[in-house]
């Protein structure tokens, strides 16, 4: 009985959450026809995009992104421009196996949101940047990826902590993961799983994840200790077992030289 009244209630709210995408959908190109301002009309080709991305209609959303990208540059419109070509890209990199064209794009983007003081889209341009170059694990790339996600959370911390505050420390706990700078790495698992109680947020898996690199990082070091002592043990036990032939070999010798002086002592003249 349980799981049926579970599952009806999934049912429903998927229902109620399909009807208000559909609601808004309907709305958005209910002002796509009637918008005056040509600049509004690029605004709701972006946010119209945005939507149909939402529900895995990727390839009608491209098509009005690329009308909204057109619009802009025309009307010389940055924020407009820069909208479209970050929605492109992140629609673009699930779609395609390459990746220049998207970086290429979101770098545009990026150096828009610098001039115009878009603090917030700047961050979310960058993390695309780093979620891209984070797949492609060359060290350079994640090199990029790290300063990326580096400069995004810093931005972030300015606001309050959200959910791409804590994706941004997971980001970086598993680049600091890859590089083997284990402390860096721990110190943003820890932060992420703090920011998932803070909001609220389901953190059993990141909190399983920072107990095993809690448990494998103790392990790793009290292995390394143990090598340090075991190390450390036999050297010593050389230095003793060498000390103690020394001193048997030096009693011998001077047991040897009192038996000789005394044999000489002894010999008739």
């Amino acid at each position: 009985m349980k799981r049926i009244l579970i599952t009806v209630f999934i049912f429903n709210w998927a229902c109620q959450l399909a009807n208000a995408q559909c609601m808004r959908l309907d709305s958005l190109y209910r002002v796509l026809q009637v918008v005056p301002d040509e600049k509004l009309k690029i605004n709701t080709l972006n946010e119209l995009a945005a939507t149909l991305g939402e529900i895995g209609k990727k390839g009608q959303a491209l098509f009005y992104l690329k009308q909204s990208l057109d619009k802009a540059r025309l009307l010389h419109y940055p924020a407009g421009e820069a909208d479209a070509l970050m929605l492109m890209a992140g629609l673009e990199e699930t779609l395609s196996d390459t990746y220049q064209a998207q970086l290429q794009e979101l770098q545009q983007a990026e150096a828009i949101y610098r001039e115009l003081g878009n603090s917030l889209k700047l961050a979310k341009t960058l993390e695309l940047i780093g979620a891209i170059h984070y797949r492609h694990a060359a060290p350079e790339n994640r090199k990029i990826a790290k300063l990326s996600y580096q400069e995004a959370l810093q931005i972030r911390s300015t606001y309050p902590i959200g959910k791409d505050w804590v994706e941004d420390q997971m980001s970086l706990g598993a680049l600091y993961t890859y590089e083997g700078e284990d402390r860096k790495a721990l110190e943003a698992y820890q932060k992420a799983v703090d920011g998932k109680k803070l909001l609220g947020m389901e953190y059993s898996a990141q909190d399983k994840l920072l107990a095993l690199y809690k448990r494998n990082h103790w392990l790793n070091k009290t292995f390394q200790e143990s090598a340090s002592f075991q190390t450390i043990l036999l050297l010593s036990i050389f230095l003793g077992l060498s000390f103690v032939t020394s001193l048997i070999l030096w009693i011998q010798r001077n047991k040897a030289y009192q038996l000789k002086k005394v044999s000489q002592v002894r010999v008739p003249s």
